[in-house]
């Protein structure tokens, strides 16, 4: 081994502390050792470093092993304790394997110390590693059980082996109903062809992402779109084994979609309809101030005044004050020179 091993020795005998140091340089561990032989001292020296060893022995004068122990396991839970007394019974070195110690060495079989501090480091660094996994699938298992994705994971032949509370609330299946199934025997609609599915599985088994939107059943018969990302997984040898689907409801999304584009719809009409009354208004007021100076020249009861008159009425209909733009003109002296 060849990085350098802290090692927090309890001991009262500094003689043998000695021998212990001598013995694991002769080994070839590289090891840099501080003595202790109290619990004032052991509770000093436990934070002053990142301690990688702790040997003990275990009969050590006006000192409590179990006490040093319980002091070691909690404030240094990942830090491999091993024993190294000189005499011990088989029965008391079961007793300290099962409260925690990872080895017992005796004294006088030095030899045995060496590879039970590596084989202990490997074995505390095998621990840290499988807590660190366990950490990290309790955070994904999180994730993907509170994400409002429905998530799926089957094996390499489709079967469903994992699903999350997303895909009940979007399918009305439950984890019962859906484990062991295959998602086309609950969710599929029969509005795809053949060929949708066929061009689908060839993706994924050739090892590639398929990503789509697809038509679903849900429990309760109605069709519903989804937004659907399938992953492959592979294994160490880059087989696909598993694969994983992302399935996002899109009912809301589309109807969002529906209403935008008839409220767009609407607005072009809207606009549309505004610029034909806009044009419409400016013929009639056209027609109307002409039909008005038509007939400043014309007597009362004049036939062709009446007609004038008749122009004008479809055209008030739509006005509020229809020739107010020509008064003026009706009321200065100019007079065409004739209309008769």
């Amino acid at each position: 081994m060849a990085d350098l091993v802290n090692i927090l020795m309890i001991e009262d005998s500094q003689a043998d502390f000695l021998l212990i140091e001598r013995q694991l340089e002769q080994q070839g561990l590289l090891a840099r050792c501080r003595r202790v032989a109290s619990l004032e001292q052991l509770t000093a020296e436990i934070g002053q470093r990142p301690w990688d060893v702790v040997l003990s022995d275990f009969t050590i004068p006006h000192l409590d092993f179990f006490e040093c122990l319980d002091l070691v396991l909690t404030r240094l839970p990942d830090v491999p304790v091993i024993v190294v007394s000189g005499t011990i019974g088989e029965e008391r070195a079961v007793s300290l394997l099962k409260a925690g110690v990872s080895d017992v060495v005796l004294k006088d079989r030095l030899l045995r110390l060496g590879p039970a501090i590596e084989r202990s480091l490997r074995d505390a660094s095998d621990r840290r590693a499988r807590r660190a996994a366990e950490a990290e699938l309790r955070l994904l298992s999180a994730a993907l059980n509170a994400a409002a994705d429905a998530v799926v994971i089957t094996d390499r032949n489709g079967m469903i082996a994992w699903v999350n509370p997303a895909f009940t609330a979007i399918t009305g299946y439950s984890t019962e109903e859906a484990l062991g199934k295959k998602p086309g025997d609950l969710v599929k609609s029969g509005v795809h062809p053949p060929e949708f599915y066929k061009d689908l599985w060839h993706t994924i088994l050739a090892g590639y992402v398929w990503r789509g939107e697809i038509t679903n059943r849900r429990k309760g018969r109605q069709l519903y779109p989804e937004a659907q990302t399938i992953t492959p997984v592979k294994d160490a040898r880059g087989e696909v084994t598993h694969f994983v689907a992302i399935k996002r409801d899109l009912t809301v999304e589309k109807q969002l979609q529906a209403q935008l584009l008839q409220s767009q719809k609407m607005d072009t009409v809207g606009q549309l309809a505004g610029g034909i009354a806009h044009d419409f208004n400016n013929l009639i007021t056209a027609i109307n101030g002409t039909a008005d100076l038509a007939s400043l020249g014309l007597r009362e009861g004049d036939p062709l005044r009446m007609d004038f008159e008749r122009i004008r009425k479809p055209g008030n209909g739509r006005r509020r004050s229809p020739g107010n733009c020509w008064r003026s003109a009706a009321s200065s002296s100019w007079r065409p020179r004739s209309w008769t």
